[in-house]
């Protein structure tokens, strides 16, 4: 993966997003690799699939912002944020468990782990606090075949689903793959990727339950 090719893709493909979104009179943020020279170099690249950004408006790189709020020590606890980092924490000390894990606004390392990660959107266009599931396939209809370009992209070996597993069902991303038992709902395997179907990040579960549940999937599939 060069690292100047993913940069030069991404700035494609949030053009993309600002035409499609103008398309509906509304503004995109754009989502992706936040810092490709840091992902690159990760021992599993993990990304993470959610539904849509809950912000108040568009027209901003999340990639950008983020990297920003690091180098300004501004990114601390974070219920989404701080699942990304622990997990790839985790992977780094040979799958280590939540309890294990020192606490992010105590670890300069943990909060810059933040690098390594690429998160997507399948709707780019901001939705409110509840979803609205007619403008949320309508857009993400709109927005697919960017979705899939970004995982083509990211070239994950693990793909997390938060709460989106129904979205890869309904474009056939999960045909001919191999379905095992987790904690609770199930993984696929897709050739060398693993798809975990999870809840959304702000479900009613604890975050160690539903850290632990991802980590000893990929312990056991090393």
């Amino acid at each position: 993966m060069e690292i100047s090719n993913i940069v030069n893709a991404q700035n494609q493909l949030d053009k993309k997003m600002a035409d499609i979104a103008e398309s509906f009179g509304e503004e995109a943020i754009y989502d992706g690799i936040i810092s490709p020279g840091d992902y690159v170099r990760t021992k599993r690249k993990i990304l993470w699939l959610a539904r849509e950004p809950h912000d108040d408006c568009g027209d901003y790189d999340y990639k950008s912002e983020i990297m920003k709020g690091l180098n300004a020590g501004n990114i601390k606890k974070d219920k989404y944020f701080d699942l990304m980092r622990y997990l790839l924490y985790s992977i780094e000390n040979d799958y280590i468990s939540w309890e294990d894990i020192p606490d992010s606004d105590t670890s300069e390392h943990i909060t810059n782990l933040l690098k390594e990660v690429a998160f997507i959107n399948c709707n780019k266009i901001p939705g409110g606090a509840n979803v609205k599931w007619d403008k949320f396939w309508l857009y993400s209809e709109a927005f697919r075949e960017i979705v899939f370009d970004q995982i083509k992209l990211a070239e994950p070996t693990v793909i997390i689903c938060v709460g989106t597993k129904n979205y890869l069902d309904k474009y056939g991303y999960l045909d001919e793959t191999i379905k095992s038992e987790k904690s609770y709902r199930n993984y696929y395997t897709k050739g060398n990727i693993l798809i975990l179907d999870c809840y959304h990040i702000a479900a009613r579960i604890s975050r160690q339950t539903y850290l632990d549940d991802i980590i000893k999937v990929l312990r056991e599939n090393q």
